[in-house]
């Protein structure tokens, strides 16, 4: 947890939108309190009443435990984030980029299971795959996602498949190019999936 000065007091604060990280952090400050959520953002108890924490504002605890809203031009004025062993952010307010809940990763999660749902290929299958079969389709799919437009079209027109795809022809199908990087994705977690159980069998 990142925490910030407010000369000479530190104090800690999130910035709205919540993450699941954030969230839990919120319902400890709230004494393990579901968070309520209105129409305009994010409701949480303050000293004063009852306020509400919009989109992009900071949700600050006070040094006795007190929570209030702050928007970001006056976080940004009024605060400076404390170096805590070595390491500090330079920039808190990018935070809110980061997320374990990015619309990347829903996509790579969607198209593993739909690797194992729909087309059936679930550990039995992957796991028969010893000669890191999955590993080279993922190369092949990330090569094609890093080739320039120029070559992607070339090898399109001419139905050009990797030297390193290792099925059958048929099964080479690329896309656009990020949808090619989700399946590349998609597939080294399933080849990773195969190495971990080899692993614990082994």
């Amino acid at each position: 947890m990142t925490k910030y000065r407010k000369k000479p007091v530190v104090i800690e604060a999130i910035q709205t939108p919540l993450n699941a990280e954030k969230l839990a952090i919120l319902s400890e400050w709230q004494g393990g309190a579901d968070i309520s959520v209105g129409s305009t953002g994010i409701v949480i108890s303050t000293l004063e009443g009852e306020m509400t924490a919009g989109k992009g504002d900071w949700i600050i605890k006070g040094v006795k435990g007190e929570l209030y809203p702050c928007k970001p031009d006056i976080f940004a004025a009024t605060y400076e984030a404390v170096e805590i062993q070595g390491d500090t952010d330079p920039n808190p307010a990018l935070e809110q980029l980061h997320s374990w809940f990015s619309q990347a990763a829903l996509d790579v999660t969607a198209e593993r299971r739909r690797q194992i749902e729909l087309e059936g290929y679930g550990n039995r299958h992957d796991d028969a795959h010893t000669g890191f079969e999955i590993a080279k389709a993922a190369v092949a799919y990330a090569q094609r996602a890093a080739m320039s437009e120029d070559v992607r079209s070339f090898k399109e027109k001419r139905d050009q498949v990797p030297s390193l795809w290792p099925w059958a022809r048929a099964w080479w199908k690329p896309k656009d190019r990020r949808s090619d990087l989700v399946r590349a994705a998609a597939l080294l977690i399933a080849e990773i999936e195969r190495l971990d159980r080899a692993e614990a069998t082994s």
